[in-house]
């Protein structure tokens, strides 16, 4: 069971505002706005990090453990899609694949991407700003390969686009390069 829902998305990938990055390709109708966006990313990781050093505190590791690996998807309960409402002055924090994965599915990621919405919500348009804090990972680190995030992701989205009840996933396993993987659904 798959999806016939085409992506209708654009996104503009901006990487982190440091040094080493200055000559990235910026497109001419955002470079005017690179000081705002520069704030908007700063501010956004600095929040990332806040919320990060509570998610450390759940699994009882050290408070920086996954705020310094960032310096500088299961179904819902009833297995039904749920629209995120705005939260007035707030944010929404979506966990990722990556402390699914570290928290030992403690923490628990989002299936998401392109995903037609019930009827009674398809009229609401989504719009935002999204900072995705991803983790640094030095060359010379043992963590630094085989395996890709992008990878990862195909291999977990392939592995879910063949089922109709997620439930049966749980202990189920999938391997993505040397790396074998153990669904936590539920």
């Amino acid at each position: 069971m798959g999806t016939d829902v085409l992506d209708n998305m654009e996104s503009v990938n901006i990487p982190k505002f440091i040094p080493s990055n200055r000559s990235e390709p910026f497109h001419p109708y955002l470079r005017r706005s690179d000081k705002e966006i520069e704030e908007f990313t700063r501010r956004s990781l600095d929040i990332a990090s806040r919320i990060l050093s509570l998610f450390s505190v759940i699994p009882e590791l050290p408070e920086d453990y996954f705020s310094e690996q960032h310096a500088y998807k299961d179904p819902s309960e009833a297995g039904q899609w749920k629209y995120v409402p705005l939260v007035e002055n707030g944010i929404i924090c979506n966990v990722g694949d990556s402390l699914a994965f570290w928290s030992a599915g403690y923490l628990k990621s989002t299936i998401y991407g392109v995903v037609r919405p019930p009827d009674d919500q398809a009229h609401i348009h989504r719009l935002g700003p999204f900072y995705f804090a991803s983790r640094f990972v030095s060359e010379d680190s043992e963590d630094a390969r085989p395996v890709t995030g992008l990878e990862y992701v195909r291999e977990r989205v392939k592995n879910y686009h063949s089922v109709s009840d997620y439930a049966d996933m749980k202990g189920k396993k999938f391997k993505v390069g040397n790396l074998e993987i153990e669904d936590e659904a539920s």
